[in-house]
């Protein structure tokens, strides 16, 4: 038996990954907030810039709403910077459903810090978890009220982080590269 042959097909159909249309929920960033990133590298491929980015000076946050595997509503933050000196408070973040006017309360917020990784030595992730699902919401604001964040002795206020939700088709691709 000849495994080379078989090898050859193999090998670079498993790297290359899967690819499949597929129609989905998601926010689009509002350019006017924030710089539009990609949340991950894998994913879809025309709609693909599902995050907001600033940067002031060596921290960064990216403000990330989606679709959790059951319909529910999670919005990630990443916080980053050079030293583990941020504080963030979880509280003082208020998500608002901006076509209802309509304050989101989180059931659940799951908060882990690590570092470092080679673009910031230290980062901190807050997700939020609310029970609202694709229906009920159009609009959505992500706001850190007073008191939310702190780097190293000064508190940061920031204006907030708007998206709008979007049903389209799109290329979905997944890889073990990924």
């Amino acid at each position: 038996m000849k495994i080379a042959p078989i090898a050859t097909v193999a090998i670079p159909l498993f790297l290359a990954g899967c690819v499949a249309p597929i129609s989905h929920t998601y926010f689009v960033p509002n350019p006017n907030d924030g710089k539009p990133v990609r949340s991950s590298s894998c994913g879809f491929l025309k709609n693909n810039e599902n995050s907001l980015e600033r940067k002031f000076g060596d921290f960064e946050i990216t403000v990330t709403p989606q679709y959790f595997s059951n319909g529910k509503l999670v919005v990630n933050l990443f916080l980053r910077h050079p030293s583990p000196i941020i504080r963030f408070n979880p509280e003082r973040v208020e998500v608002r459903e901006t076509t209802q006017g309509v304050a989101l309360a989180p059931v659940n917020v799951k908060t882990s810090s690590y570092g470092p990784d080679r673009s910031h030595p230290y980062t901190l992730s807050v997700t939020l978890f609310f029970p609202q699902t694709a229906p009920e919401i159009n609009t959505l604001s992500v706001s850190l009220r007073q008191g939310a964040l702190s780097v190293g002795d000064r508190e940061i206020t920031l204006e907030p982080f708007r998206f709008k939700q979007e049903t389209s088709t799109d290329l979905f691709y997944a890889s073990i590269n990924c």
